[in-house]
Parts: C-alpha cells; sequence; structure tokens
C-alpha cells in the first residue's frame, strides 16, 4: 500500500504535506464519483494514508550521517535479500561499488598487507588478534542460524527466541563495534519479520535498552520495534473476552459465516465500531492488518463503502408492523378481530415502513455521501444555505397566508424538502466532537416554542396550528445545518460579518414596528409573529458557537431571562392581556437578536473610549528596564 497510494497520487513519495495536497486536487479533476466510485474511493485512501506519512515524516527516511553502518541498513532493499546477505560482524563494501580512494592514508589494507603487518607483531597481540577472529566467526555463525530461523515464516518461536539469547550471550558482544552492529541488525530483523520473532521483540527491547531515554544515542532504528511491540499489546488486550471490542476483532479475525453476518448486522453500532477500528489500525498500528481474515476484512470494507438500512431501522421494521397490527386488529374498529384483518393490517403498515426507509436511504443517505465525496466547498452559496431563507420563509409564509386547514398540510412536504436539503448540503461540515448526542443544543428553541404556544388568543386556530408545523420544520433544517453556518460565517472577513449585523439590526427593527403595529391595528398578528419566530431561529443559527461580550448574555435571554418578557408585557399600554403578552415575548426575543447583531457590528472594535480604557501595570514594550 505503501508504494500504490504514490501511483495512485502520481507523484513521488514525499513528506511535504501541500504537494500531496496539490496531487490530490489535480487527480480529482480526472476521477469522478459518479463515474467511477471505486476510483475515487481508492483516490481518497490513497490520499489520507500519504497526508498521514507525509505529517509523521514516514514517507521519505531522513538521510542518517553517512558511514558504513548506515550503508549497510539501506530501507530500499527488501528484508529476505538483506537477511540473507547481510552480516552483522563485517560489511561488504565492495559489493556496493565503494572504494577508497588511492591517496587515502586510512585506506584499509589487503589481507596480504594485513597478515603480512601482523607477521610482525609479537606473539601475544597476534594471539590476541586470532582469538577476536575466532569470536567473530563463532559469533557470525550464531547469527546466521537465528537467520534461517527468522527467514522460515512457520518456524518455532521458541527456538528462534533460544538462537536470540545465544547472540546476546556472545562473548563477542563484548565489543562495542559488534555489539552496535548486532543491535542494528536485530532491529531491522525483529521490525521486518514474520510471526517468528513475535517472542522476540520484549527481550530484543530489554537487553538493548530501545524503551528508555539515552542521550545522545540515535534510537530511530528501534521505534519500528516498539511500535510493534505496541501492536502486539494491543492484540493482547483484544483477544481478552472482557475487552469491549473483543467482537469487533473477532469479527475481523474469524472466517465469517451466514450467521455471525446476519446477527452482527442487526447490532446496534457494529458496522462503526469495526469502520473505527480498521482506521484506527491502518494508520497507528499496521502490523494488526496483516493479522485480519482477508475474507472478512474484505467483506466490511465492501459494506462499510456502501449504504444501508442500520440495525435500529431492521428491528423496527420487524417488530414495529406486527405490534401495530395487533393493536390494530384487538380494537375492533374495523370489524371482528380475525387472522386475515391482522395480515392485511401487518402487510400495509410494513410495506409503508420499508417504503419510508428505502426512500430515506437512496433520497437522504446516498446524496449526503455523494455530496460529501465532491468537494462541495466551492458550490454556489445558494446551494449550500438556500434551505436557510427557505426555512425563516416558512414562517412568514404560515402566519401571512389566511387560516386555513389546507396551509398546514401543505407546510409538511415543503418542511420535509426543507429539511432535506439542509441535511444533504450540511454534511460535509461534521458536528465538534462530543457535541453529536448532546440533546442541550436543543435547549434553546424551547423559549420560541414557548413563545408560540403563549399568544393565546392573538394568534389561534388554524393559523397557530401552522405556525408550529412551520417551525418544527425550520428549527429541524437549522438544527442540523447549524454547524455549517457556523463554519460559512468564521470564514467571512470581519467587514462582512459587520454587514451581516448592520442587516439583522435593521430587520429587528423592522420587526419591532411590524409587532407594535398589528396590535394596535388589530391586523396581521399572524404575519407578525411568523417574522419575530423566524428571527429567532436566525438569530439563534448566527449566534452558534460564538462567544464574546454581547452573545453571553443574549444564551441568558434565551435560556431562563425569557420570562422577563412576561413582566415587560405587564406594562404595555395594551387592554388585552392576549396582546399584551404577544408584545412583551415579541420585543424580549427581539432584544436577544439585538444583541447577536451589535456583537457583529462591533466585532474587532473596542467599546470604551481610549481615555476610559484600563491600563496594564507593568513597563511598555518600548520602555527602558
Amino acid at each position: 500500500m505503501s508504494r500504490s497510494i504514490w501511483t495512485t497520487l502520481g507523484i513521488s513519495p514525499t513528506n511535504d504535506t501541500d504537494e500531496v495536497r496539490r496531487a490530490y486536487a489535480r487527480r480529482l479533476k480526472e476521477v469522478h464519483p459518479e463515474d467511477d466510485p471505486e476510483g475515487f474511493q481508492a483516490l481518497r485512501a490513497a490520499y489520507d494514508q500519504a497526508s498521514n506519512m507525509a505529517r509523521n515524516k514516514w514517507a521519505v527516511p531522513e538521510t542518517r550521517p553517512g558511514g558504513e553502518d548506515d550503508e549497510a541498513f539501506d530501507d530500499d532493499d527488501d528484508w529476505p535479500d538483506e537477511v540473507a546477505n547481510w552480516r552483522p560482524a563485517a560489511a561488504n563494501h565492495a559489493s556496493r561499488g565503494w572504494a577508497p580512494p588511492p591517496e587515502d592514508r586510512w585506506a584499509r589494507a589487503t589481507p596480504e598487507q594485513q597478515a603480512a603487518a601482523e607477521a610482525e607483531l609479537p606473539d601475544d597481540i597476534r594471539a590476541e588478534l586470532a582469538r577476536e577472529r575466532d569470536l567473530a566467526e563463532a559469533h557470525q555463525g550464531l547469527c546466521d542460524a537465528l537467520t534461517k530461523l527468522i527467514a522460515n515464516l512457520d518456524g518455532d518461536r521458541h527456538e528462534a527466541l533460544a538462537a536470540m539469547i545465544r547472540v546476546f550471550r556472545s562473548p563477542a558482544m563484548d565489543s562495542l563495534t559488534t555489539h552496535a552492529r548486532t543491535e542494528q541488525w536485530l532491529a531491522h530483523v525483529i521490525s521486518f519479520g514474520g510471526p517468528v520473532v513475535d517472542d522476540m521483540v520484549e527481550p530484543a527491547i530489554q537487553f538493548f535498552g530501545w524503551d528508555s531515554t539515552r542521550v545522545g544515542v540515535d534510537l530511530r532504528h528501534a521505534e519500528p520495534v516498539l511500535r510493534r511491540r505496541e501492536a502486539g499489546l494491543t492484540l493482547r488486550r483484544l483477544e481478552r473476552s472482557s475487552h469491549p471490542d473483543h467482537d469487533v476483532w473477532k469479527a475481523l479475525t474469524s472466517e465469517p459465516t451466514r450467521i455471525d453476518r446476519i446477527r452482527q448486522r442487526l447490532t446496534p453500532k457494529f458496522a462503526g465500531r469495526v469502520n473505527d477500528m480498521l482506521q484506527r489500525f491502518q494508520y497507528e498500528h499496521p502490523d494488526m492488518m496483516a493479522r485480519m481474515n482477508p475474507a472478512s476484512e474484505a467483506h466490511w470494507r465492501a459494506w462499510l463503502e456502501r449504504p444501508g438500512l442500520g440495525p435500529i431501522f431492521l428491528w423496527t421494521l420487524m417488530i414495529g408492523p406486527g405490534l401495530a397490527a395487533l393493536m390494530l386488529n384487538a380494537t375492533g374498529d374495523f370489524g371482528p378481530p380475525s387472522p386475515l384483518t391482522f395480515f392485511a393490517f401487518w402487510t400495509v403498515i410494513g410495506s409503508a415502513l420499508f417504503a419510508l426507509g428505502v426512500g430515506y436511504l437512496h433520497g437522504i443517505t446516498r446524496p449526503r455521501l455523494a455530496w460529501r465525496a465532491a468537494s462541495p466547498w466551492h458550490r454556489p452559496l445558494w446551494q449550500r444555505f438556500g434551505w436557510a431563507p427557505a426555512a425563516l420563509a416558512l414562517l412568514v409564509i404560515a402566519g401571512a397566508v389566511p387560516p386555513a386547514w389546507w396551509v398546514a398540510l401543505l407546510l409538511l412536504p415543503l418542511s420535509f424538502v426543507v429539511w432535506t436539503w439542509a441535511r444533504i448540503t450540511s454534511s460535509h461540515v461534521p458536528p465538534p466532537y462530543g457535541v453529536n448526542k448532546d440533546w442541550g443544543r436543543y435547549a434553546g428553541l424551547a423559549p420560541i416554542a414557548g413563545y408560540l404556544l403563549l399568544q393565546g388568543g392573538a394568534v389561534a386556530g388554524q393559523a397557530g396550528t401552522a405556525l408550529l408545523v412551520a417551525f418544527v420544520g425550520a428549527a429541524a433544517a437549522l438544527q442540523v445545518g447549524a454547524e455549517a453556518i457556523a463554519d460559512e460565517f468564521a470564514q467571512w472577513d470581519i467587514s462582512r460579518r459587520r454587514r451581516a449585523g448592520a442587516t439583522q439590526l435593521a430587520v429587528v427593527v423592522i420587526a419591532a414596528l411590524a409587532v407594535v403595529g398589528s396590535a394596535a391595528s388589530g391586523w396581521g398578528m399572524g404575519a407578525a409573529c411568523g417574522v419575530v419566530t423566524a428571527l429567532s431561529l436566525g438569530d439563534r443559527a448566527m449566534a452558534w458557537g460564538r462567544i464574546g461580550s454581547f452573545v453571553v448574555p443574549r444564551r441568558s435571554i434565551m435560556l431562563a431571562g425569557w420570562i422577563g418578557g412576561l413582566l415587560v408585557s405587564a406594562f404595555l399600554p395594551f387592554p388585552d392581556l392576549a396582546v399584551r403578552t404577544f408584545v412583551g415575548l415579541s420585543l424580549w426575543l427581539l432584544l436577544a437578536a439585538t444583541l447577536t447583531g451589535v456583537a457583529s457590528v462591533l466585532e474587532g472594535r473596542s467599546v470604551l473610549p481610549e481615555r476610559f480604557r484600563r491600563k496594564k501595570k507593568g513597563r511598555t514594550p518600548g520602555e527602558l528596564a
């Protein structure tokens, strides 16, 4: 995979993340998700892995200071040949085409010159040199025996471990040169060896002290061994039945059966856990990938690449229609209870539920994946956020049109279309970590819903029903697209954000005039109520995820302080209690929108004049000490 990803991207291996990103952008113009979905998936996987390797400086190994030892450990060589041909006791530079220059006074002597030089040495020195050669040859024999055991992928682990311990106990290891070269060699062997070397990892780490910090010692050669030890520890934890991901690991390592696939298919969140494990091991522990069952891995990768109906929906489809049919059949409202009536109910309800699931799969899930894979950041603004003004317009229309039953009925499909639009075009912006399932995010909708419910006689009957239907649709659309709006607003420059805040303040003034005018004249209260509700929802989207001296009080007003609107209504000069409540709550919600607009207009500006600002204690940067 580490070689094919660069071929897929069309570049050479590099540690430059910008070059990887440019190559991905060039290839996106040639590979389209609609025409070649498999090619796009391969391109995306290559881009993710190449980006990860470039960020961690793994794509191109850093060049170590030149030397004979480093030349012997060329990472581009294949491991079997390197283990078979490279000997830790002596380096063979002649095989690599290197020879010292003739004028180099440090050039090595020929064997004949060495023999002649040794003949002139004293007897005790010659004996010591002969002893060292014997120890080196014996050490070389131990290393060759270990090499043969490691080259056999089906070899005995205990025998290989015993052979490595014999290498450790070799008297030649007393030599610093032999010790250093053996350390480098064993690190390379253990890093790229098969399952035979699994039991050799921890003893080698302890013997050479690779997991301790040694000042001035380069331990980069031991990093793959340390990662392999971490992968082994992870494997032992996953093999315990008490581990929470034991069932996921078992599904990836055992031969899949039809019963197991059905059971896993019906287990909630199981597919997501499998996807998380595959992603984590692919980038953090590549050694774990080799331990998976190829058929199981291929099955799950193929399943995760295509969207499907979730386990919760499948359980609902299997149990829900039967229970509903049983209850309807038992009531007797559609005739005497009978098996035929039960079967008819079960068929109709089950078919409707199945059609709903298939429609959601092909109408929402698949378009969301296609939208997310098509780099939607460069799409026109109306495609990405046109649903927001459409959702708010539903509220204004619901309050402005004459009260009728068909208005609420028509708003249902329109609200669903707007919500679908928002869900599809906001899928490329993930929610912040840790808040995806936080139901407290919906708390800010309670004051607006309470505003609609407390209108009483001001907005009653079918107009109130239409407003509630439109509110549910608009709130749902703005909720699923809240992160997309916040992300887009954060990308604007400060002058554009200030203009948006000024526009919001102007709309607040118009809405306040509409509320007071409709309350005084008794006409158009439904439209004014729709405008206030739409402005409150839009203000909530504009304030999403922001902080500031004006936004914090705005949140207090929306969450708990909105009851102050009822207090304001007590001092208004309108005789009708419902009208006073309508105006008081409207002005209170408009106050919250005013604070958001003021926060945008004053962004980057100081509210207090220069002479009223608090000066910091201490010296200024230009002041002398």
